[in-house]
Parts: C-alpha cells; sequence; structure tokens
C-alpha cells in the first residue's frame, strides 16, 4: 500500500541522512585539520618577520601583520568541527531500529543488523583523534550507504 511505502521510504531516507552526515563530518573533519595546520604554519612564518627583535623595517612589519589578519580569515573557513556527534547518532539510530522499520522490512532489519554490528567497534572520542579510524568509520558508513540504495532499488 501507499502508507506502508512511504513509511519504508521514510525510514531509508532516515539511515541515510545519518550515514551521509557521518561521511561527511568525519571526511571534512580529516582535510579542515590537515589545512588548520598548513595555515598555523604560514602563520607562525609571516609572524617571525614582527617578532620581538626582528630587523625588518616599520613597513614590511605592518605589510606581516596583514598577511597574519587575511590567513587567519583564511583559517577559520575550514571545518574542523567534529564532537562525536555522527558516529554517536549512528548507535543511537541503531537502538531504535526495530521501531522505525515498521515494516519489518526483512532487507532494513539486515541492514540495520549490519550497522549495529560495525559500529559497536568505534568510539567517538577515538575515532575524533585517529585518522586511520575516521577512514575506517568513513569506509563503513559508505558501505553501508550502498547496502542501503541497493535495498531501495530492489522494490
Amino acid at each position: 500500500s501507499r502508507k506502508v511505502s512511504e513509511a519504508r521510504t521514510e525510514t531509508v531516507s532516515r539511515i541515510e541522512d545519518v550515514l551521509t552526515n557521518c561521511v561527511d563530518t568525519l571526511g571534512a573533519y580529516g582535510e579542515g585539520k590537515k589545512k588548520q595546520e598548513a595555515a598555523d604554519a604560514k602563520i607562525a612564518k609571516v609572524k617571525a618577520v614582527y617578532a620581538k627583535g626582528s630587523k625588518a623595517t616599520a613597513e614590511d612589519k605592518a605589510k606581516a601583520r596583514q598577511k597574519v589578519s587575511e590567513l587567519e580569515e583564511v583559517r577559520k573557513k575550514f571545518r574542523v568541527r567534529n564532537n562525536g556527534s555522527s558516529i554517536n547518532n549512528i548507535k543511537e539510530l541503531v537502538t531504535v531500529f526495530k521501531e522505525i522499520n515498521i515494516t519489518a522490512d526483512p532487507n532494513i532489519e539486515a541492514l540495520g543488523d549490519k550497522m549495529a554490528q560495525v559500529f559497536e567497534k568505534f568510539d567517538a572520542e577515538k575515532v575524533k583523534n585517529d585518522e586511520g579510524l575516521r577512514k575506517k568509520a568513513i569506509g563503513a558508513s559508505k558501505s553501508i550507504l550502498d547496502d542501503l540504495r541497493n535495498i531501495s532499488l530492489v522494490r
């Protein structure tokens, strides 16, 4: 029926949103962190121009201060927000999986079981601080997203 189809679509959409958010957040965090570190190195190098004891001219010091302001503005644009919620959101979704799968779709149920098994080994804080774990969590999320898309195409 149409209501069952809508319920199934809603369930699939909710799962997809949580997994996509995990991929995006963890991917941006790793890249953003690298870009911030590179920006910090540039800022430190430019700050040396006007550091105490520097023999740079007043004009060069003023230019360096301006450049540091520009670099700091650029640095702010790199996304590094990762408080662990993307992993925790997946774990939370797994705990209510049976309730949101109101159609009792066996494919979706199997996907929920896989998510539970895969994500139980990820600790949000460790994933945040370990690039290798972030890559594994991203890979796991992408794999489950692929499974989800295959399920969506089945019906």
